[in-house]
């Protein structure tokens, strides 16, 4: 199997994206997705969706299931052959994507754990994030994903990890009118080689609280598109 290198995706910030909560991020008629799918149909759709996320094409937004589906999902992915064990970092989604990838019974098969590194301290003491640039970009940047992503592999000992770090909330003073989130992935594939996928979501028109939440669930989203895909045959 191989693993294409680092993409970001899109190439460009995300447009605005709607809450999985009624009335907490701006609606968009254009991108609404259809109420009342299937599981089955939406599953299909989250991939299909992600992998063109990753290819370079936005995706269109799709209702989503509930925690506990989510989690299912990713059970079954990581299950293998082979079977890969899967760590988390944090900052912006504060522990939501290990209770996405928790809640169902079963994660201890694949989920070895996950650390919510909210300060900088902590990002350059657990995840071995370099203190000097990531204090220049105040923790956020898509290079300080990538290395809380390549640090959580390392420090649970895991072959693949995700990480987030953003704003919840607007930083004008920062650049940011809008809230965003840096998410990377590392894979350390059974090789010896690396896998890498990487990306900025704009959250523009959510409120915090949505802001997280939605960014937790796009991220527990590509990486089930990543897998799917590096796991398909050819790859």
């Amino acid at each position: 199997m191989r693993s294409s290198s680092a993409e970001l995706c899109c190439g460009r910030r995300a447009s605005t994206v709607e809450s999985a909560s009624a009335g907490r991020c701006r609606h968009d008629p254009s991108r609404s997705a259809a109420s009342g799918l299937p599981f089955i149909f939406w599953l299909s759709t989250l991939v299909r969706s992600s992998l063109d996320w990753l290819g370079s094409a936005e995706p269109e937004v799709a209702e989503r299931p509930g925690i506990a589906e989510a989690g299912r999902m990713l059970r079954q992915l990581l299950a293998g052959p082979p079977p890969l064990r899967l760590a988390v970092a944090e900052s912006m989604t504060g522990g939501r994507v290990q209770a996405l990838l928790t809640a169902e019974a079963g994660a201890s098969e694949f989920f070895l754990g996950g650390i919510t590194a909210y300060a900088l301290a902590q990002k350059v003491r657990h995840l071995g994030v370099e203190r000097r640039a990531a204090e220049a970009v105040d923790g956020v940047s898509a290079e300080v994903a990538r290395q809380m992503a390549r640090g959580a592999c390392a420090l649970f000992e895991a072959d693949i990890a995700v990480a987030t770090t953003g704003y919840a909330e607007p930083a004008p003073a920062r650049g940011f009118g809008e809230p965003g989130v840096y998410w990377a992935l590392h894979h350390r594939r059974p090789d010896g080689g690396e896998g890498r996928r990487e990306g900025f979501l704009s959250l523009a028109g959510c409120d915090r609280a949505a802001a997280q939440e939605r960014a937790a669930r796009e991220v527990v989203a590509a990486l089930a598109a990543y897998v799917r895909q590096w796991r398909a045959p050819g790859a």
